[in-house]
């Protein structure tokens, strides 16, 4: 079972990126 971290960042990529906007 290999996990790409490519992957994980663009799967959390939005979310990730709304909560640092939003927070600043």
């Amino acid at each position: 079972m290999t996990i790409d971290l490519d992957e994980i960042i663009k799967a959390l990529a939005h979310p990730v990126r709304r909560d640092i906007l939003n927070w600043l």
